[in-house]
C-alpha cells in the first residue's frame, strides 16, 4: 500500500508546477470574492481530480500489474487509491486555507470559523466525488471513464439545484436546526459511503485479471 501512495505521489510530482500555477490564477480571478471561502472548496476539489491523472499514468505503464508483483494486495492497492485522494483533497485544503487566510488579514475580514466550515465542506466534496470517482475508474480505466464521470457528477448536483429551488419557492427548505444535525452526523455518513465504495471497487479490482 505505502508503494502505491509514494508511486503516486511521484508521479503527480512532476505536474506540481502546472497544478500551483492553475490554483494561482483562479486565487487572482476569484481575489474580490476569496475572503467568503468558496476558493478552498475549489482547491480541494482541483487537487482531488489528481487522482483521475494517477489512474492515467498507472494504465501507461501497467503500474497495477507491477504493484501487484510487490508485497501489496488488491484491497491494499485500491484502499491506496482512497488515502492518495485524501492526501491531494488536504494538500488542496491547506493551499487554500493559507490563501483565504492572507487574503482575508489583507481585507480585515478574517473569520476562522468560516474559513474551518468552508475546509470542511471541501473534504466532504471531495470524499464525495471520490467515492463516485474510484469505483468508475477500477471499472472503465482513466480514458472510459471521463465522460462518465462528468455524466454521474453533473447529474446529481443539477437534480440537488432543482430540488433546493423547487423548495425554496414553495417555502419547504430545511429548518437551521435540521441543517444543524445533517452537518453534525454528516462525517459518520461519510466515513459510511467510503466503506461501502471501497468495498464496491475491491470487489470490481478482484475481478481483473492482469
Amino acid at each position: 500500500m505505502k508503494s502505491v501512495v509514494l508511486n503516486d505521489l511521484y508521479n503527480i510530482s512532476h505536474n506540481a508546477k502546472q497544478m500551483i500555477f492553475l490554483l494561482v490564477f483562479w486565487a487572482v480571478c476569484f481575489f474580490t470574492s476569496i475572503d467568503k471561502g468558496g476558493y478552498i472548496v475549489l482547491c480541494a476539489i482541483l487537487a482531488s481530480m489528481m487522482t483521475i491523472t494517477t489512474f492515467s499514468f498507472d494504465e501507461k505503464c501497467d503500474w497495477a500489474k507491477y504493484a501487484l508483483v510487490m508485497p501489496n494486495s488488491r484491497k491494499g492497492y485500491v484502499a491506496a487509491k482512497y488515502l492518495t485522494n485524501l492526501i491531494f483533497s488536504m494538500a488542496g485544503i491547506l493551499w487554500g486555507m493559507v490563501v483565504t487566510t492572507v487574503v482575508c488579514l489583507i481585507k480585515g475580514k478574517f473569520d476562522i470559523l468560516q474559513i474551518l466550515f468552508c475546509a470542511y465542506g471541501g473534504i466532504a466534496i471531495t470524499v464525495l466525488l471520490s467515492c463516485v470517482w474510484i469505483p468508475l475508474l477500477m471499472k472503465f480505466g482513466a480514458e472510459k471513464s471521463r465522460m462518465i464521470m462528468i455524466a454521474v457528477v453533473a447529474l446529481p448536483v443539477l437534480l440537488v439545484a432543482w430540488i433546493g429551488n423547487e423548495l425554496s419557492k414553495r417555502g419547504m427548505l430545511p429548518s437551521t436546526q435540521t441543517l444543524k444535525m445533517i452537518a453534525y452526523i454528516s462525517p459518520l455518513l461519510l466515513i459510511l459511503l467510503v466503506a461501502v465504495t471501497m468495498s464496491i471497487s475491491i470487489k470490481i479490482f478482484q475481478k481483473k485479471e492482469f
